[in-house]
Parts: C-alpha cells; sequence; structure tokens
C-alpha cells in the first residue's frame, strides 16, 4: 500500500489498523518535517521525501494507494493523478478520504473557514495551499481515474461538545500561533482580523470536524 502527502502518518495508521490484506505499507510526503514526523509516529512503516505527481517507484508497484485531506494541496493535481494511475496496479484499490466545504453545520462550518484561512496564510507566505473543493468537485477529480465498482460515503466524527472549554483554549492557541505566522506579510492585518473574527465565531457557535467523502474504488 502506497499512502500520498502521508504528513504524520494519521490516515496511513488507522488504514493498517483497518484492512486485513496490506503486508507492506509505504508513506510519501514532499515535505520534510512531515516526513521525519511520520519516521517518529510510524513504526516499520517506510517514509519518504517524494512529489506525488513524479513518483519514483516503477509502474504497477502497488495494489492499494491512499491519499487523506491532501488533494487541495497538491499544485499540480494532473500530474499526481497520472502517477496514481501509473503506480496503482490494474485491479488495485484507490482510497480517497477528503473534507469538502458545502453542506456543513454551523460549528461544522468553522471547521471549513479556520481551514481556509490557514491556507490564506500559507499562499501568503509563498506555499502552495488551495481552499478544499465541493463534494462534486472531488468527485469530478477522482473520475479522471477512470475506476469501476466506485463506492462513496459520507463521514461526520462528531465531538460531543462543540464548545468543549478545553477544545476552545486549544483553538485559541492554534489561532494565535497561526496570526503570528502574518507578521511581516502584505496581507497581515487582513490575515489577523479575519483570524479574530473566527476566533469570536468559535466562541459562540463552536468548532467540529468537517464531513469527510470517501471514495473506494477499483482500476
Amino acid at each position: 500500500m502506497l499512502d500520498l502527502a502521508t504528513g504524520r502518518g494519521t490516515f496511513l495508521d488507522y488504514l493498517l489498523d483497518t484492512l486485513e490484506d496490506v503486508t507492506l505499507a509505504v508513506g510519501i510526503d514532499s515535505i520534510y518535517g512531515a516526513v521525519e514526523a511520520a519516521r517518529e509516529d510510524l513504526e516499520d512503516i517506510t517514509v519518504a521525501q517524494m512529489d506525488a505527481g513524479a513518483m519514483g517507484f516503477p509502474t504497477a508497484s502497488f495494489d492499494t494507494v491512499s491519499i487523506a485531506n491532501s488533494l487541495h494541496h497538491l499544485e499540480d493535481l494532473v500530474a499526481a493523478i497520472t502517477e496514481i494511475r501509473r503506480v496503482l496496479r490494474p485491479g488495485g484499490r484507490f482510497i480517497l478520504s477528503e473534507m469538502f466545504n458545502e453542506d456543513q453545520r454551523e460549528a461544522q462550518q468553522s471547521h471549513v473557514m479556520l481551514h481556509h484561512w490557514a491556507a490564506a496564510i500559507d499562499r501568503a507566505r509563498g506555499v502552495y495551499h488551495d481552499k478544499t473543493y465541493t463534494r462534486e468537485e472531488l468527485l469530478v477529480l477522482i473520475s479522471a481515474l477512470d475506476l469501476h465498482d466506485v463506492k462513496t460515503y459520507n463521514y461526520t466524527e462528531m465531538d460531543a461538545d462543540p464548545l468543549d472549554p478545553n477544545k476552545i483554549a486549544k483553538l485559541d492557541q492554534t489561532i494565535r500561533r497561526l496570526m503570528d505566522l502574518t507578521s511581516g506579510l502584505e496581507d497581515a492585518e487582513l490575515l489577523q482580523q479575519k483570524g479574530e473574527e473566527l476566533r469570536k465565531r468559535i466562541h459562540t457557535v463552536g468548532l467540529q470536524s468537517a464531513t469527510q467523502l470517501l471514495v473506494i474504488g477499483y482500476r
């Protein structure tokens, strides 16, 4: 199994606990810090620094390819999708898990807004980070893989209390940390204003994880 844009390896670790047919797993990420973090957190898993749009694996190398909450981080989606098709063997399984940005509850919309604000800060710093997609946009992107027997699911991990004080306190810390990153940026004042508006919103309606689209299909 290959997990793309693996980050700290949270989704890869979940799949390894869930799927019974994986005998070898590899994670890749283009960011060195993420690779180092995943290597610390994942035992007996190979994690490499690699661009999803130019992978160094032979054709038809993997029975399963997965990616979670990272399509909007890939600057060249065409190249990445082309590479996914190349390294996934015929009959192999593709798994996508990705949040979408519409039809969310109020507290879930706070999650979407926080993500989009963080993405705007990244872009201002010269880091590619697009907004999240709609559910239909995700399905159109995945259609380019020309999969069959595709199954789609919406799933939500609803927290017990969107206004849990401990969670709100941690979100305040996250917002302050992101605000610090705006120092010296051309749009710093506007970004900080949006951050403060978002902080007040979270204190009013709370925050819950946005609904995710899960796609499972075969090459």
